[in-house]
């Protein structure tokens, strides 16, 4: 897609730094203006860095995907605020809770989803996650 190295990563740097939608516009507005309007793979590589930056955010450190759906890790000593974190969770999507087991972890339930499918939930439900414990945060902050 983009054929001279340096172009290109110069791109992947542009798509490492994707974290909100308005990012994520501006990179594929600047694709499209170089390069022309960029095949499924890219679209791929903009939801996993964009889905990167918001886990790394709310402290997941590792996101796999099971038979039951998808597992984020969480990184005790990366998570912001646990107990926000979880007051966001029940407010985000009743398909999102703990993890069972010994490692901290939230489950995003979603079984049968294709590897796509589960792409495109999690950058949504992390959308709205991130976007409520933002918002949590501000509450927060104004009764303080």
């Amino acid at each position: 897609y983009v054929s001279d190295e340096k172009q290109r990563l110069e791109m992947y740097k542009r798509i490492a730094s994707v974290v909100t939608d308005e990012d994520r516009t501006e990179v594929t507005g600047e694709l499209i203006d170089r390069f022309g309007d960029p095949p499924p793979v890219v679209e791929t590589l903009l939801d996993v860095s964009q889905l990167r930056a918001l886990c790394n955010r709310l402290g997941i450190s590792h996101v796999t995907r099971g038979r039951a759906g998808a597992v984020l890790r969480l990184d005790e000593r990366s998570v912001p605020d646990p107990a926000r974190l979880l007051r966001a969770m029940t407010d985000t999507d009743s398909r999102l809770s703990l993890a069972p087991g010994s490692t901290p972890a939230l489950l995003l339930k979603n079984p049968g989803a294709t590897e796509r499918e589960t792409l495109t939930d999690l950058l949504k439900v992390m959308r709205k996650l991130t976007a409520r414990v933002d918002a949590l945060a501000a509450k927060e902050e104004q009764r303080a």
